[in-house]
């Protein structure tokens, strides 16, 4: 008997328990391959390949999806008390809500920039 769905999947229609409140140290932090720096550069690589199309096998395409992908992976985390906290769902899904719009628009300009100079590469050559 085949699996109909892969874990990601399944873990996505469970609901998320958001009342792991476990605070970690900087170590700890490093051990786990945890991020708590540079979320826009991590949020914005990963709305770049959504938009693209390229992540998310087997889901809808949706930020909150994605945001439920990223959470699931357990890396993000927020620094909160001389310590390190996972980042809930909620915020994820607010970061990705507030940068979706720009990156958007830079995906779009680099498109536009690539067929301008693709336009002037083949007249160059006619």
């Amino acid at each position: 008997m085949q699996p109909s769905e892969c874990d990601a999947c399944k873990r996505c229609k469970l609901n998320v328990n958001q009342q792991n409140e476990e605070f970690i140290s900087k170590e700890e932090l490093h051990k786990r391959n945890g991020i708590a720096e540079g979320k826009n550069d991590y949020f914005t690589l990963y709305l770049q390949l959504f938009f693209k199309g390229i992540i998310i096998h087997g889901h809808s395409r949706s930020i909150r999806q994605l945001a439920l992908f990223l959470y699931n992976k357990k890396e993000l985390y927020s620094h909160k008390n001389n310590g390190y906290k996972l980042m809930k769902l909620s915020s994820i899904n607010t970061d990705l809500n507030i940068l979706s719009h720009s990156v958007q628009e830079q995906l779009k300009e680099e498109e536009e920039k690539a067929k301008k100079e693709a336009e002037d590469c083949k007249s160059s050559f006619s």
